[in-house]
């Protein structure tokens, strides 16, 4: 059985978390089957770079291609039969003008996950949006969850009663930092934000005389060392099509406070403070809780721990072989067309 992941090319000074997820998959298969990568010929910036990558797709003959998110259309290059496509979620519709909106929609979800013999997402949120926006086939889109990543440890630490500390991951407009920080004010905390900061933010965070830090560019190890800083993690988030913030919270052993939206109560299962993302009192609330609550922060930290066991690398990398396997026996007795 042969397998060849189709990913996109790097860019420099991007995150790359998709390409961590999958070369793990990759080192945990190698000794199951023929596996392998090959990196799309370019960045997919304009017409003819992507022109470029769907015809490199067409390159790949004797094994099943699995295009592993963000060059989604380079699936259409791939003969149906031994087509397999990640699609994260469907964020990157969002806050498009109508024509850009129409055009990623056919060449990113529609048509993409129409001609893919099967479609791979990682929550039952992202699943159903997938469903209701491209109108393919239900029995071929499934959810295979992100692994939690083995760096993440447990690291014990007594809490600061006197000023907890906040940890914010990502600055993007869907991570919902202003209703955050404005859900702070009056309570005698740090905040901790990884990512850069806008003006609006500085100044939000100077009008409410919100005692902060900001880390940017900062690597995984510096990450996961300000995970161990944290007294509370706090992932308000307006939409995710995971969460990876959650789990890594989780596995550290650090109380979460995230979103009743999106993918994020399913991430969390019940290891988490969930909160109304648009509405600043709700979000307040629950961090008041979680500072003052001793009973309940430390049972958001025991059922966090234990619900990062459904997100074992292992596992997941056996649910892509079992895939992998079926869309093998699918393609050698004729299957989809070609």
């Amino acid at each position: 059985m042969k397998i060849v992941h189709f990913q996109r090319k790097r860019r420099p000074n991007a995150n790359h978390s998709l390409e961590f997820i999958f070369e793990d998959v990759r080192n945990r298969l190698a000794g199951d089957c023929d596996i392998s990568m090959r990196e799309a010929p370019c960045c997919s910036d304009g017409f003819w770079p992507r022109l470029s990558i769907l015809r490199d797709a067409r390159k790949v003959t004797d094994a099943v291609v699995h295009v592993t998110g963000d060059i989604n259309f380079a699936i259409l290059g791939v003969p149906r039969k031994r087509a397999v496509l990640t699609i994260l979620d469907c964020g990157f519709l969002n806050r498009r003008s109508s024509l850009r909106r129409w055009l990623l929609r056919k060449l990113w979800l529609d048509w993409p996950a129409r001609w893919a013999q099967a479609v791979t997402t990682i929550s039952s949120a992202a699943r159903d949006e997938i469903i209701s926006l491209s109108g393919c086939d239900p029995a071929k889109v499934i959810v295979i969850p992100v692994a939690i990543s083995t760096d993440f440890q447990f690291a014990p630490k007594k809490f600061n009663y006197a000023r907890p500390r906040i940890l914010l991951i990502g600055t993007a407009h869907n991570k919902n930092i202003l209703r955050t920080i404005e859900a702070v004010a009056g309570i005698n905390c740090s905040v901790v934000i990884i990512g850069a900061i806008s003006k609006k933010v500085r100044c939000a965070l100077a009008e409410h005389e919100i005692r902060f830090e900001n880390h940017v560019d900062i690597s995984p190890a510096e990450v996961r060392e300000q995970y161990r800083l944290a007294d509370i993690v706090c992932f308000a988030s307006l939409y995710e099509g995971f969460g990876m913030p959650i789990l890594e919270a989780q596995a550290t052993g650090r109380p979460v406070i995230t979103s009743q939206a999106a993918s994020m109560p399913e991430v969390a299962g019940n290891g988490a403070c969930l909160v109304n993302p648009r509405d600043v009192h709700s979000i307040h609330e629950g961090i008041v809780r979680v500072i003052e609550d001793d009973t309940f922060r430390e049972s958001l930290i025991e059922k966090g721990l234990q619900n990062t066991k459904r997100f074992d690398p292992t596992s997941i990398a056996m649910q892509y072989l079992e895939l992998y396997r079926t869309v093998t026996q699918t393609s050698k007795h004729g299957g989809a067309n070609a």
